[in-house]
């Protein structure tokens, strides 16, 4: 699933969206500790001169993609596909940045060119395609690609955004509501229907022609869609300390809820083939995070009695992986947060030596990416393999 964009955070008029759907107890934690026969952790090291790396995306053929480290914190996008580590490069300047990988072994990110400009780029066996900015805009930024290989996110203006499709080398700039001057796309399906928000509104674009999904509370967007069209989001309201999660389905919106009173802003992250959601809850202080599964009418919670749950990927099969521990989430990541895998059972994934660090994606057999802390304390890039688990789909590229 591609990662979705972090959005305003505010409050829901639930009388908008009718009652919120129930929230089960949290389902206890059988375990605490990945078996070692099951779950094999590979460094997948840094591009060469490096210091630091984090995995961010990984396929159903277990190519890995994320961002390498210098000394002066530069980042170049990375790809690793049986054991070898390769240098994407850049479109000229400094520096490139990674958004999403698909099952073609395709990539999406932001590269700056040799004039420091921000430009999106596809890249695909070894050569990396500019695919460039609106006109007039002052740099892009990239949210999503399908598995097509097109590409969706927003161009910045001195005077706003707007938001965007790439597809077959056209750029297509995406209107913003009647009235609005502003846009933003956060996420597109295999169909080619993009989702985001356009002022206070979260909103879908079909062949280029926006629809007004509607907003509550002060802020509302769209930031996932399934192929079955459903959609995930989140509206928000900082004056107010809380914010629901979303779904539509053929327009017409749901108030998903909130884990409890004291967990009442929450942040959907993904929504899989099956429509299963998952995603985290916290209050206004931000002290204290939970993360759910919401499926069949119900918002799951999960996780040990830790401060910090998160979640960052979620598979067709409900797999979720996250970070859990003491502390907020931090780069280099602290010695109280562990990576983790929840498939009905709460697995804390092992470490590379210093056995600490992050989970930031799941692909359909149940293979994790993310980062961890060496023994010299060093984060690198990480991908957890199960040594048994189900055959890829079909239709996954090999």
């Amino acid at each position: 699933m591609n990662r979705q964009v972090a959005v305003a955070l505010g409050t829901l008029l639930l009388a908008a969206c009718g009652d919120p759907a129930p929230v089960v107890a949290p389902r206890p934690v059988a375990s605490m500790s990945a078996d070692p026969s099951t779950v094999v952790p590979v460094d997948l090291g840094t591009l060469s001169g490096d210091t630091t790396s984090i995995a961010m995306g990984l396929n159903d053929r277990g190519d890995v993609a994320g961002n390498s480290f210098n000394a002066s914190h530069q980042t170049h996008v990375f790809f690793w596909r049986d054991g070898q580590m390769q240098d994407v490069g850049t479109l000229g300047g400094p520096t490139s940045s990674f958004s999403a990988i698909n099952n073609a072994g395709q990539m999406a990110g932001v590269s700056t060119t040799a004039s420091g400009v921000q430009h999106g780029f596809l890249w695909q066996d070894g050569t990396m395609q500019d695919i460039g900015t609106p006109d007039s805009a002052e740099s892009v930024t990239v949210a999503g690609m399908n598995a097509s290989g097109q590409v969706v996110g927003s161009a910045r203006y001195a005077t706003g955004q707007s938001a965007f499709i790439w597809s077959n080398g056209v750029m297509q700039v995406l209107p913003p509501l009647p009235g609005e001057t502003s846009s933003g796309a956060l996420a597109l399906n295999d169909a080619g229907v993009v989702v985001g928000a356009s002022g206070s509104h979260a909103v879908r674009w079909v062949n280029g022609v926006i629809e007004d999904l509607g907003s509550v509370g002060r802020f509302t967007s769209a930031t996932g869609i399934n192929a079955g069209g459903i959609i995930v989001g989140r509206t928000s309201d900082p004056a107010a300390g809380t914010g629901h999660a979303l779904r539509w389905v053929d327009g017409v919106m749901e108030d998903l809820g909130a884990i409890g009173p004291q967990r009442n802003w929450c942040f959907p992250f993904s929504i899989n083939a099956r429509g299963q959601i998952a995603g985290s809850c916290t209050n206004i202080a931000f002290d204290r995070f939970d993360s759910f599964v919401w499926q069949a009418g119900a918002m799951t919670a999960f996780g040990p009695p830790a401060p910090y749950t998160f979640v960052n990927g979620l598979n067709d099969r409900g797999d979720v992986v996250g970070a859990t521990g003491a502390e907020r989430i931090a780069v280099p990541p602290r010695d109280t947060m562990h990576a983790f895998l929840f498939d009905g059972t709460m697995h804390l994934l092992p470490g590379l030596g210093g056995s600490r660090g992050e989970a930031r994606a799941v692909n359909a057999r149940g293979d994790v990416a993310g980062f961890a802390l060496t023994a010299a304390r060093a984060p690198h890039a990480v991908l957890w393999r199960r040594a048994t688990g189900p055959a890829v789909p079909p239709g996954a590229d090999h």
